[in-house]
């Protein structure tokens, strides 16, 4: 009989942890029986699901509603805002706040979880709400856990003796593992990694067109992910950049395209079809202030793009075997117009070159083959 595997943590529709959790439940289907549990929303519609006869995924929300009266007011609210989402969703309105203590709640639902389950993997931060509970439940009931980091570790929780129960924490590279050794977290194992969109982008071609070379930036608008400043850039340049995205910056975004010449903004792409993007591009620019990835970087690397990217998460160790070495920082902006100079100087050949390193590097270590291969041989000495 399998052993059973519990993916839990804040998993929503669309995002990288989303990406994650699929990676883990495809890389481990086959040699255990897995499930997923959510703490937050979560439709049918996510990123994280599994198409498989044997995969089972839930909400703590959903859950709840099981309860005839919870399952009722939350029919009556979808009808009453007219909302599209799933009823569960509306699990913690108003009038179920009055009567359900969800706190305590969620720790029964989180403790019978465990019981049910050999291993769980967490995804999450490390000052995540419900790490320390779920590693309690785990260790009470002899059960392993593992914590696979779903962003940039730089907050801790007050209390981390926990964190040293946990029998392995996953990190994408050993820079994101600095903090974590640091406050003597030490059970650590690296991971980094893959993209679900691999064979689209690996059909994608290589070859290179010297003359008309196009820049690309594939992400959040956010601050945190530098996209400001690189529009601020490109604006005092003429080199075609194409963006695709959104967040939070998304009016500053439009009002800097709006008054440029050379910047176009796709807007949101879908999951399935970044291949798209990729393929009007020739070189990625990853200017990021913070990261644990990105997951852009691998899509970039499958793809055979040249990337242009600031010295942040697992980028470096990434291209450490590849001939692709173009650094900047995003707060000095003459050191990316140098790249952008420097790159226009090479040969098509000398480009081509770097595009294929890029692909090979990620062919040996990053491919789903790669990066599943690691998952199960972790699992299995767990």
């Amino acid at each position: 009989m399998k052993k059973s595997v519990l993916i839990v943590g804040p998993i929503s529709d669309f995002g990288g942890r989303e990406v994650e959790a699929k990676i883990i439940a495809s890389a481990l289907i086959s040699n255990y029986k897995v499930s997923v549990l959510s703490t937050i929303k979560m439709t049918s519609n996510s990123v994280a699901l599994l198409d498989d006869f044997n995969f089972h995924w839930n909400t703590i929300d959903k859950i709840i509603s099981k309860n005839t009266l919870v399952s009722i007011v939350n029919q009556l609210c979808k009808k009453y805002y007219s909302i599209q989402e799933p009823a569960y969703c509306l699990t913690k309105n108003k009038v179920n706040k009055i009567y359900i203590d969800f706190q305590k709640l969620y720790l029964k639902i989180l403790e019978k979880q465990v019981q049910k389950n050999d291993y769980v993997i967490f995804l999450g931060e490390v000052d995540s709400k419900w790490l320390d509970d779920l590693t309690f439940f785990c260790k009470k009931d002899e059960k392993k856990i593992v914590l696979r980091t779903t962003g940039t570790v730089l907050n801790f929780p007050k209390e981390t003796n926990f964190l040293k129960k946990i029998d392995k924490v996953l990190v994408h590279s050993s820079s994101n593992s600095v903090k974590l050794k640091e406050n003597s977290i030490t059970n650590i194992a690296i991971i980094d990694q893959t993209t679900l969109n691999e064979e689209k982008l690996l059909e994608l071609s290589i070859d290179t067109n010297k003359t008309n070379l196009v820049y690309g930036y594939l992400g959040r608008y956010s601050a945190e992910k530098g996209i400001l400043e690189l529009l601020n850039i490109f604006s005092k340049v003429d080199n075609k950049l194409i963006i695709a995205g959104s967040g939070c910056l998304i009016n500053e975004v439009d009002t800097i395209v709006a008054e440029s010449n050379n910047i176009e903004n796709l807007g949101e792409i879908a999951a399935d079809q970044i291949h798209s993007f990729f393929d009007k591009i020739d070189i990625l620019i990853i200017p990021s202030l913070q990261e644990a990835g990105p997951l852009v970087g691998v899509e970039a690397m499958a793809a055979g793009k040249i990337i242009i990217s600031t010295k942040v998460g697992a980028m470096e160790e990434r291209l450490l075997e590849s001939k692709n070495q173009f650094w900047f920082d995003v707060e000095a902006e003459k050191t990316l117009i140098n790249l952008i100079h420097e790159i226009s100087q090479l040969s098509s050949e000398e480009l081509n070159n770097i595009r294929k390193d890029n692909r090979r590097v990620y062919l040996k270590k990053y491919s789903i083959k790669s990066i599943s291969s690691y998952y199960v041989k972790l699992f299995d000495k767990v």
